[in-house]
């Protein structure tokens, strides 16, 4: 039996299908680019890079950005901040808790603090909505059925 030695060479594997392909992938990620995704600059890298690192490079929670959030939050709301406390659940979260009035306000509290969060600082919502979340849970009566047998 004759064995046929196979020669490749280093070009072989840039043949044209693999060139097309190439091709095609780096129009179809432009076009991508292009439809969904936003303009990139310095900010929108550094938030993307924050991202990256996760909650081990965000800065401790301090008094002072609880106390900061706590004044945004009675400048945007006025009065109705009044029922809301924050606190810290822990390093690198916020625990936003207490009532209001309705479901958009309690949207709009989240948003706020959300939004006033440095990058790598997570929220844990715990608002309740007056009128729904306090009523009692009806009891339903417990009923024995003896299996039949």
């Amino acid at each position: 039996m004759q064995h046929r030695r196979i020669r490749i060479t280093p070009s072989a594997g840039l043949g044209p299908p693999t060139l097309v392909g190439l091709g095609l992938g780096l129009i179809a990620g432009f076009v991508l680019g292009e439809l969904f995704g936003g303009r990139v600059g310095r900010q929108s890298v550094r938030r993307a890079i924050d991202r990256v690192r996760g909650p081990i490079a965000a800065r401790p929670l301090s008094i002072g950005l609880l106390d900061e959030l706590k004044q945004g939050l009675t400048e945007a709301l006025g009065p109705d901040a009044a029922t809301l406390q924050l606190g810290s659940a822990g390093r690198h979260t916020v625990e936003l808790r207490g009532w209001v009035t309705d479901r958009a306000g309690r949207r709009r509290a989240t948003q706020l603090v959300r939004q006033s969060l440095p990058a790598g600082i997570g929220l844990v919502d715990r608002l309740l909505v007056l009128g729904e979340d306090d009523r009692p849970i009806p009891e339903a009566p417990l009923r024995y059925e003896p299996e039949p047998g």
